[in-house]
């Protein structure tokens, strides 16, 4: 099935180059006619699927929220599509962009201050709410407010566990900054050094769906946690298309692109037509 993807997209490359061909985009700005003249956009993808994201199904076929966004710009684009998922954390994916080596990331991406200063960012398309976990174990140590919870935490010197390359260790050290925060090569990790008795990790962050993935999975270890929403605004996660920061032309054109087609904008308009892959 692999195989035979692969097949299509080349098909589809072949004959979009050939259709452009007859065309002159001279009077294209530069970032827009580079992919119009090779016929395909090149999206920069987390390598692991992440179910709604970017994953495939039993069928072996891509698909996912993301996958299926990149699809209807190209098309939109009238061009073809060709995803690189070689980048194994978020920063990576932040990395092709702004090298030059793909025209747009679209990949449960964070937009944050740190990834701005090298890349363009569109308008969110979808905001998602971080959420607190927390072993009980440390809970129980700990005296919380049954109000501000969160809140009351920051009296504490907490040992917090993130993935490496993502948002959320910015998120911890501003929630928390007189706390040490050890990174994981993956969340499952991240989750586990705080499950486990003998780690010192106590919390970790991460968003509502990661979360939602995480416990249906592993639904046994869900027992072991308490689960905290952050309802602070200034934490929320916004995601965003990425384009390098010579790509003016192209960060409008998907500004309006979302204008005229809608965003997502919540994880429960999100998940909503993928619930099946969770049963």
């Amino acid at each position: 099935m692999e195989i035979k993807r692969k097949i299509v997209i080349f098909i589809q490359i072949i004959l979009f180059s050939q259709l452009i061909l007859a065309e002159d985009f001279s009077n294209l700005p530069p970032d827009i006619r580079a992919i119009k003249e090779r016929g395909y956009i090149i999206v920069s993808m987390y390598y692991k699927d992440v179910i709604p994201f970017m994953f495939h199904d039993q069928d072996g076929n891509f698909i996912g929220h993301e996958v299926e966004l990149a699809k209807k710009i190209a098309e939109t684009l009238g061009v073809g599509y060709q995803f690189d998922r070689s980048p194994q954390t978020f920063d990576e994916i932040v990395d092709l962009v702004a090298e030059g080596k793909a025209d747009m990331a679209i990949s449960l991406l964070s937009r944050t201050l740190s990834r701005a200063q090298s890349v363009r960012f569109t308008k969110p398309y979808i905001i998602l709410r971080p959420t607190l976990l927390i072993s009980r174990l440390a809970a129980s140590r700990y005296d919380l407010d049954p109000l501000q919870p969160v809140a009351s935490m920051s009296a504490y010197p907490l040992s917090i566990a993130e993935k490496r390359g993502t948002s959320y260790v910015d998120k911890a050290k501003s929630l928390y900054p007189a706390s040490s925060i050890e990174e994981y090569t993956e969340w499952e990790d991240a989750i586990d050094a705080v499950l486990d008795i003998n780690n010192p990790a106590e919390i970790v962050i991460r968003d509502e769906i990661g979360i939602k993935n995480y416990i249906s999975e592993f639904p046994e270890k869900s027992i072991n946690l308490q689960m905290i929403p952050i309802a602070d605004e200034r934490y929320e996660d916004p995601l965003a298309i990425a384009v390098n920061k010579d790509s003016v032309h192209l960060q409008e054109w998907l500004n309006l692109y979302f204008e005229q087609y809608g965003i997502t904008g919540t994880a429960d308009r999100l998940l909503a037509p993928y619930e099946k892959y969770y049963e």
